[in-house]
């Protein structure tokens, strides 16, 4: 993780080959900051990709457009999977 003024914890946790391993367990109110800023550039960029996409629907960039589709719809899911890690870490410390 390269979170910034984090607090670290360890945990050990018996793995399935019977060693115990040992987990860094990060809670932090800056990993929380970090992805919600990485959520919002997600959003904007989403955003002008779609506007540059309208552009070319129904036109001869009818390819061009589906790339762009495709590029949103990436964004969309690396939207979601930043939500899910914020979920995650649970409320702000």
């Amino acid at each position: 993780m390269h979170g910034t003024g984090g607090r670290r914890a360890f945990g050990d946790e018996l793995h399935p080959s019977g060693r115990l391993v040992r987990l860094a367990i990060v809670t932090t109110s800056a990993d929380h900051a970090e992805l919600s800023t990485l959520r919002s550039s997600l959003e904007e960029l989403t955003e002008r990709i779609v506007q540059v996409g309208d552009q070319y629907r129904g036109s001869d960039g009818s390819g061009v457009a589906g790339d762009l589709e495709s590029a949103e719809r990436a964004l969309i899911m690396a939207r979601r999977a930043i939500d899910r890690a914020i979920k995650t870490l649970g409320p702000r410390v």
